[in-house]
């Protein structure tokens, strides 16, 4: 560790800067500017911010911006930080100049919010001094300001030293600023002295690393090995980490592989006085077109020549309104789906029967010049040609001969082929005594539930945008109309979820999306529908595919910092987990998008490209963000549909089971004889913080105690937590012992404490024979009132 103490850390301390990160154009070091000099300038208006922008990795998209402040000489030069911070340090000047900085940074993060522009999510960072938060109602200002500004709060980040954090005497702020929402961030995280034990009590939710670490970090040794204990610690308090001074690739990589998925430094951008200016200059990666061979062996059996000769010729081919032709393409590729195909093959049988008259294009046995260049096209449909395609091909073309005989059957008993017509048609074909086991299996479940029937056009169009990648963001922005006129004409909640996300997948060129819900008690996201090309195992409406969220390393991060995380088959060392699901559906690349509801994360989009399209990259999270906000408000009118419906069992704001819910539980359990221990919680001080602050800051602490408890007992499988009145919940814990269950809850409590600064009353009781749900639930209530007067703990 270094040997610098926390005494002179301080006495270095910028606020809204950082001593060194200097522009390239700032001049040479002279005399430190008197307190006399820094008053002139802020009273003459010579205080500038400068915008460095923090990035996402491996995309290099910008997530946020840390506010740098310049002085700017008279004579036009710029002044560092290390000219001007050193004399004004513990005087009034420190904090005119902070206060002055924080309110110029949220100005600027408000506008290019409301802007519209590609920085509408990103977040602001500003270094506050000690003497900042010794100033009388500095916790009250704040938020006030973004108040005034319009920017949310989770949009700001405060950041301060481990000296400043450990302070005890600043510690009441930083906790009160918390509770507001403002997320805090420990700055040069790395040199101070803070224990592992205060940093676990530390109201905190950002770690920075500091680039005296990261410098190293390339290079097998102590660095590294640092920087990976303390990326390890913060996944485990659940904080962010953000790697500072990065410059050069071989740095931002080993950050990356060491499971850091922010940072900022020269690599990316130099700070600028344009917010968009600096954003600008970020070069992201990801941005090549067309498919990536090389990132999967499977890969390399359709190559971008034939997709294109494919595509070509199928736009020769087709009529306006070929629904004949779209069924085909569709009903090849799920009969390869149901009958377990790997996705090459599956790919293959698709595009075959998309041009499985392509003979009819020959003229004098010859394709026309349009496809002079892609002549593999015609060997498609041969077996020699197909060859260096496929192992097999005489499997495709099998497939799709048997595909266009269903749909020539379905076609004669309804010309459009509608689905009751392709039903009888697949269960004719299944009847036939000449099929395979595996192939009357498939007809069958295809017959269960017909595939969507597009026009080919329709599908040329989709498949032509995956392969070239996203368009152009006026193009895409205009088709997310779609989306707001959904919301005015739909009456069912399901009707209304398969069409806006079908119509989200199309904006996004995407070859899948799926709908997931965050259920925070068991810490889990539940897909709700999956639309698009389902990968082996998916169903539209499954009935239980659950992801635990401990298990992905992106999903956990993306979802409680509310940013978009896109995972490719590149990043198989860093996020095993996402690309094992990116192989296991077939997929090329992914996008997870955060959905919101009432301000509040509700679950999130997951975006897939096939194994043949232009993977997401950097360019797409604008789009992406655009596009959830939209679902968002979707959700919000489904929310509408079926609000009367869901608040049978659910609490309204909390989103919690209400109390009919925990009763159907509590019965449940009750008829299968298992042991539970049921836990009654009371908040200590709501009324206090309602009286105090409001009481929309007492339903947002409300809301974030839910949170809590239900990731607290996450791990307890068939737990629930419940909110049965306004600062009253209960949480029913199958199969765990009482003493197990108080150790939860004063787990939760402290970080609750920590966090939000209030307290519980528990009240435990165990049962473990025969016994009533109501009896369990007002022991519980009886031992939580004990604990009002004995303690905040107890049992019965």
């Amino acid at each position: 560790m270094s040997s610098v103490s926390p005494t002179t850390r301080a006495s270095a301390r910028v606020p809204a800067q950082r001593a060194d990160e200097s522009t390239p154009h700032a001049q040479p070091v002279r005399s430190s500017l008197s307190p006399a000099d820094v008053d002139a300038a802020l009273v003459e208006g010579r205080l500038q911010p400068h915008f460095q922008p923090i990035v996402g990795l491996p995309s290099r998209h910008v997530v946020g911006f840390e506010a740098l402040a310049r002085i700017v000489d008279r004579d036009g030069s710029l002044v560092p930080p290390a000219r001007f911070i050193p004399g004004i340090e513990g005087t009034p000047q420190i904090v005119r100049l902070g206060t002055r900085m924080l309110t110029m940074a949220v100005r600027a993060a408000a506008a290019w919010r409301h802007a519209g522009t590609s920085l509408a999510s990103a977040s602001i960072s500003v270094n506050v001094a000690p003497a900042q938060l010794d100033v009388d109602g500095f916790a009250d200002f704040v938020p006030g300001l973004i108040r005034q500004y319009g920017l949310p709060a989770s949009a700001l980040v405060l950041e301060i030293t481990e000296s400043t954090a450990t302070s005890e005497q600043a510690r009441p702020v930083l906790d009160q600023l918390s509770a507001s929402g403002i997320r805090l961030a420990l700055d040069d995280f790395g040199i101070g002295f803070s224990n592992l034990d205060q940093l676990r009590r530390l109201p905190i939710h950002i770690l920075k690393l500091d680039q005296s670490y990261v410098a190293g970090i390339d290079r097998r040794g102590t660095d590294q090995s640092i920087v990976r204990t303390v990326i390890t610690l913060a996944n485990d308090l659940g904080l962010a980490v953000i790697g500072e001074g990065i410059e050069t690739n071989d740095q931002a990589a080993a950050l990356l592989q060491l499971g850091c998925r922010t940072a900022q430094g020269f690599l990316f951008a130099r700070p600028n006085t344009s917010p968009q200016a600096a954003a600008e200059a970020v070069v992201p990666t990801h941005e090549r077109l067309g498919p990536v061979e090389a990132q999967d062996p499977d890969r390399a059996t359709w190559s971008a020549a034939i997709d294109c000769g494919v595509l070509a010729a199928a736009r020769l081919l087709t009529k306006p309104q070929d629904r004949h032709r779209g069924a085909l393409y569709a009903l090849a590729g799920e009969l390869a789906r149901h009958a377990g195909w790997p996705a090459p093959n599956r790919h293959t049988a698709s595009r075959l029967a998309l041009v499985h008259d392509v003979t009819r294009l020959l003229v004098d046995g010859r394709l026309p010049d349009v496809l002079a260049d892609v002549d593999v096209v015609s060997a498609l449909l041969t077996t020699a040609g197909a060859r260096h395609v496929v192992a097999d091909p005489d499997c495709e073309i099998s497939l799709v001969n048997l595909a266009r005989d269903v749909v020539d059957a379905a076609a004669i008993i309804d010309p459009d082929v509608g689905p009751e017509a392709l039903r009888t048609a697949l269960r004719d074909a299944a009847a036939r005594t000449d099929q395979q086991p595996a192939m009357v299996t498939a007809l069958l479940a295809c017959a269960l539930e017909p595939p969507t029937i597009d026009t080919a056009h329709h599908i040329l169009d989709d498949l032509d945008a995956r392969r070239l990648g996203r368009r152009a963001m006026a193009e895409r922005l205009s088709q997310s109309l779609g989306l707001s006129r959904l919301l005015a004409g739909a009456q069912d909640a399901d009707q209304l979820l398969v069409a806006a996300l079908e119509e989200a997948r199309r904006i996004m060129g995407a070859a899948a999306v799926s709908l997931e819900q965050w259920e925070r008690e068991s810490g889990t996201l539940r897909v709700l529908a999956n639309v698009g090309e389902l990968g082996p195992g998916e169903q539209r409406f499954p009935t239980d595919e659950t992801y635990p969220m401990t298990e992905a390393g992106t999903t956990a991060p993306a979802l409680t910092s509310g940013l978009v995380a896109i995972t490719t088959l590149a990043d198989a060392e860093a996020y095993p987990f996402e690309v094992a699901l990116l192989r296991q559906f077939h997929k090329g690349s992914s996008a997870a998008v955060p959905l919101f509801l009432e301000d509040r994360v509700w679950g999130q989009l997951w975006f897939a490209t096939g194994i043949a399209d232009a993977p997401f990259g950097a360019r797409d999270v604008d789009l992406l963000a655009t596009v959830a906000t939209l679902m968002s408000g979707v959700l919000a009118q489904t929310e509408n549909l079926d609000r009367r419906a869901r608040d049978l069992y659910a609490d309204p704001l909390t989103g919690l089971a209400n109390r009919r819910s925990v009763d159907d539980h509590l019965a449940r359990l009750r008829a299968q004889g298992d042991a539970v221990s049921v836990v009654a919680v009371d908040i200590d001080g709501l009324r206090l913080v309602n009286e105090t602050y409001g009481t929309a800051h007492g339903d947002d602490v409300v809301c974030q105690v839910a949170d809590l408890l239900s990731s607290s007992v996450s791990a307890v499988p068939h737990a629930i937590v419940g909110r049965l009145g306004s600062d009253h919940y209960c949480a029913v814990l199958p199969g765990v012992g009482p003493d197990a269950a108080v150790r939860l809850m004063r787990a939760a409590a402290h970080e609750a404490r920590r966090r939000l600064g209030v307290g519980f009353r528990v009240g435990v009781a165990h049962v473990d024979g025969p016994w009533g749900g109501r009896d369990v639930l007002i022991e519980a209530a009886v031992a939580m009132n004990a604990a009002k007067a004995s303690g905040p703990f107890a049992q019965r």
